[in-house]
């Protein structure tokens, strides 16, 4: 088969632009580098720039358009843009723009394949800076099949991708669900209030008797009637991880080791590191609250590492991160969902200039002070939480398995080694 060079299948490579990002709304999205994680974007995330009329159309992305980082660790991440975002790209991006003999999105699979990860790593050269300048990227091939075989091939390929999403979506609103949940319960008091106020609290009968219908004074504030002010040390306990010798680090599964967790783990899969497994390791399983132990505090929650909310992987947590360990009975799904609201974060960002510099540590929990419900409420939360926590579990698990058969079966399809009846006959015997 003909193998073609990306340079030649475009009609137009730039650069990025160069501006500040900033979290107001301005110009237009700008597109960065580090928001590009795994081929994806979370345009919630993506901040803003200023850009005048004549650069915005300049930069302006296209339906259709794929960037690629061009420098650093993330050296040959890319995207392709299928958004209606008025987005333009940085200037650690280079924008190819296809032309109208190839699908866009067939390439976008090459660039996601095997084929482009052995390409990429090419360019790496002892310990020098990685990157790649729009000449070396151009110089990619890959199979060009006739126009009609690509689009086949890149809608097949597609609709893994949009599963993916729509079990994202519906992940999040679970997790959205479980926040407001424990906002409108643990924060604002909401059945207490409509309680004291004569007014149905929108509960069953059987969950709303657990609630008391008034609130007393306490020095911090009113909490409702049988409820106590305690610290946040009374709720859980701590344990940090370890940080292992870097040369015992190795990048593959192996007999005796065990996967080392780090904060970059829950954005990103691709780089996995083992360690060998020995006792002083802190051992956690995809069930545990983690939270992010260290950070700058500069109040932008999640962006910040520190009091960052991390769930879902076994392994050896690093340094890094610290694993809560339940005072209470029936209380994991609420320490969960404290930490995920960032009401934790404020906190600890709130605190003392030493916390924030330097990360925080038990003593620091002690200083947090907080209305603490019963034991009936909080077993009640536990049990909807858990349902909650269970069901996002099994759409990432699904996530994960589509992820990886669409990855085998790219190289596959695009070198033409199967073909898309093939593929269907894989899916189908997969059951997924």
């Amino acid at each position: 088969m003909e193998l073609q060079t990306l340079k030649n299948a475009c009609r137009n490579i730039q650069y990025g632009y160069t501006a500040s990002a900033t979290e107001e709304v301005a110009d237009a999205k700008f597109l960065r580098i580090t928001d590009i994680q795994g081929g994806v974007v979370d345009w919630k995330k993506v901040p803003y720039c200023i850009i005048d009329e004549a650069n915005k159309d300049k930069y302006l992305l296209d339906f259709g358009d794929i960037v690629v980082a061009r420098t650093g660790n993330s050296t040959g991440e890319n995207f392709i843009f299928e958004s209606s975002h008025e987005a333009v790209f940085a200037s650690y991006l280079i924008r190819f723009q296809i032309n109208d003999d190839f699908d866009p999105k067939y390439i976008w699979y090459c660039m996601r394949s095997k084929f482009w990860r052995h390409f990429i790593e090419s360019f790496k050269t002892g310990s020098a800076q990685m990157g790649a300048n729009a000449k070396t990227l151009g110089e990619f091939k890959f199979p060009a099949h006739p126009l009609k075989t690509q689009k086949n091939i890149s809608y097949f390929l597609s609709t893994f991708d949009k599963k993916i999403e729509l079990n994202q979506k519906m992940k999040e609103t679970l997790e959205e669900i479980a926040k407001a949940l424990f906002k409108s319960w643990f924060v604002d008091f909401d059945p207490v209030k409509a309680k004291a106020e004569g007014r149905p609290t929108g509960l069953s009968k059987e969950i709303s008797d657990l609630f008391p219908d008034s609130f007393e004074d306490f020095e911090l504030g009113k909490i409702p009637q049988g409820w106590q002010f305690s610290s946040l040390h009374e709720v859980f306990d701590i344990e940090g991880g370890t940080q292992p010798p870097a040369k015992t680090f190795i990048d593959k599964e192996k007999e005796g080791y065990i996967r080392l967790l780090q904060i970059r783990d829950y954005n990103v899969d691709n780089h996995k590191t083992y360690v060998p497994l020995k006792k002083n390791l802190r051992i956690v399983d995809e069930d545990d609250v983690l939270i992010g132990r260290y950070g700058s505090g500069n109040g932008n929650f999640m962006e910040d590492s520190l009091g960052r909310p991390l769930r879902g992987l076994s392994g050896a947590i690093n340094v890094a991160i610290v694993r809560t360990i339940p005072k209470l009975e029936n209380s994991r799904e609420y320490i969960a969902n404290l930490v995920s609201s960032g009401l934790f974060y404020r906190w600890i960002v709130g605190g003392s200039s030493r916390a924030v510099q330097a990360g925080f540590k038990k003593d620091d929990l002690k200083l947090i002070k907080l209305p603490i419900p019963s034991s009936q409420v909080l077993s009640v939360f536990e049990e909807f939480g858990f349902l909650i926590w269970k069901k996002t579990k099994v759409l990432s698990q699904e996530n994960k398995i589509l992820a990886e058969l669409r990855d085998t079966l790219i190289p596959k399809l695009i070198s033409g080694e199967i073909k898309i009846s093939d593929a269907e006959s894989i899916v189908e015997k997969a059951d997924i």
